[in-house]
């Protein structure tokens, strides 16, 4: 669920969430992370002093499968412009859909953050926005 926490939050640390997923080129989250927006929106409304945020990132695995026939990156491997160019305007896109879906779902708008996008080419699985209290 919603509430499937990977680091604990004592002493007032940010507690962070299970990131919502995205498969290679798309703009929605996978259907399973879908329904945990809901979760998380229905905590945001029964809590407004609540905060959350979320940011996007795309991986050096969508990196592959988009531009180097499936092959991970190496340590050595250049990022051409146009190329992080276009996974960060896709992290930017996820972004968006999942603060459109939190405002769909009755959030109020002041009760999250999207950061701005980035790309981690160290990470090989599916790109992702991450979440956090």
């Amino acid at each position: 669920g919603a509430m499937s926490v990977r680091s604990g939050a004592p002493n007032g640390q940010k507690m962070v969430f299970e990131p919502f997923h995205f498969s290679t080129n798309t703009r929605y989250p996978l259907k399973e992370d879908l329904a945990r927006i809901n979760e998380i929106a229905k905590i945001l409304k029964d809590k407004p002093h609540l905060r959350m945020t979320f940011c996007p990132v795309t991986t050096g695995g969508e990196w592959a499968e988009l531009f180097n026939e499936g092959l991970a990156p190496t340590a050595s491997t250049d990022l051409p412009p146009e190329q992080e160019e276009q996974l960060l305007e896709l992290a930017q896109i996820r972004g968006r859909s999942v603060r459109a879906a939190l405002i769909e779902a009755g959030v109020a708008a002041d009760q999250f953050v999207i950061c701005g996008p980035s790309v981690d080419m160290s990470q090989f699985g599916l790109s992702f926005v991450t979440v956090s209290l």
